[in-house]
């Protein structure tokens, strides 16, 4: 959406001026082929506006306690 690039924009140089590149976490279970588009695309995007993107995978049969883990490793670091 080129509205919220152009919206984006300016709080992006801002942050690349102080050093800061933001990072969007993805977490994705299961390999459904659309998600796997979905976060290629989503990926690309935000590389091409200057985000770092960091993605995680797990199958469909992973336990609750491992994602939720993973969850609240992304929450508590700090780069993303």
């Amino acid at each position: 959406n080129r509205g919220l690039e152009a919206a984006w924009a300016p709080d992006l140089k801002a942050l690349k001026e102080r050093g800061v590149t933001p990072n969007l976490a993805m977490v994705r279970v299961g390999e459904r082929g659309a998600d796997r588009s979905y976060e290629k695309a989503a990926t690309k995007k935000l590389t091409a506006l200057g985000l770092s993107v960091r993605q995680e995978h797990f199958p469909e049969t992973v336990s609750e306690e491992a994602l939720v883990a993973c969850l609240r490793m992304l929450s508590e670091d700090p780069s993303v």
